[in-house]
């Protein structure tokens, strides 16, 4: 099955394994990869890498308790973010293509 969102860049694999140390080292205890890893078990899919970064460097600095929570009511307000943003920019790829049948139609004739 493809993955709506891109892989991670190999910044941000480095960015997220540092991540994965620092939250590891907070009171609970949290692992970013198993969390992770559950969503995607869920949603058959990984979370959008951005906001993965973007979440846990915020749960870091404002020192987060229950982090499975938070990583999740979080993640539940970035989906539909995330999604749209795909949305346009797949919108902004095809609009100049052709979408009517009378364009396909003047292409074939060609």
């Amino acid at each position: 099955m493809r993955q709506p969102f891109a892989p991670p860049t190999p910044e941000q694999k480095i960015h997220l394994a540092v991540l994965k140390i620092k939250l590891s080292e907070l009171e609970p205890k949290f692992n970013l990869f198993v969390y992770m890893q559950r969503v995607n078990k869920i949603k058959s899919y990984y979370p959008p890498i951005n906001s993965i970064i973007t979440i846990a460097e915020t749960a870091i600095k404002n020192n987060k308790s229950r982090l499975w929570g938070y990583f999740s009511n979080a993640l539940k307000e970035e989906f539909p973010k995330e999604f749209a943003n795909l949305n346009i920019n797949e919108n902004n790829q095809f609009k100049n293509e052709p979408t009517g049948m009378k364009e396909i139609m003047r292409r074939i004739g060609r």
